[in-house]
């Protein structure tokens, strides 16, 4: 299956990405966020994409603030949903098959700081069957 990669390492995004969340130091991550409220990185899938895998890392207050990810709109139920102290880990692979958002998010609860208070994702990896990057004309792999 032909695969779109995005590593973060240039200024190009081989991905479309929206959202509070910035490029820092290689990586996709979320800003300071206050207390009671939330950032999120919304992730555009091209049409006809099956899995998504990515790298994270997080480090918040444990139990208290989330990293959270959803496949569709914000009222879908989270697939993921961690927190603490949380070195680089790879997602599972998820079926993405008729998804066409995925949403990332930092949750903080109202009270408390700990550690950085920060999620970051990278190593974004989507397969496809289609032969180019849909409507974007980018090349994949």
């Amino acid at each position: 299956m032909p695969t779109i990669i995005e590593d973060f390492a240039d200024a190009t995004l081989n991905v479309s990405l929206a959202g509070t969340w910035t490029r820092t130091s290689g990586v996709y991550r979320s800003p300071p966020t206050s207390h009671s409220n939330s950032s999120y990185a919304y992730l555009t899938l091209p049409a006809g994409a099956l899995t998504l895998q990515f790298k994270y890392s997080v480090s918040s207050e444990t139990n208290y603030d989330f990293f959270m990810v959803r496949l569709g709109g914000t009222g879908a139920e989270p697939v993921l949903g961690v927190s603490g102290e949380i070195g680089w880990t790879t997602s599972p692979v998820y079926n993405v098959a008729g998804v066409s958002q995925v949403i990332f998010s930092y949750e903080k609860d109202g009270t408390q700081v700990a550690g950085s208070d920060w999620a970051q994702i990278d190593d974004i990896v989507i397969t496809t069957p289609n032969t180019a990057f849909a409507g974007w004309g980018l090349p994949i792999k």
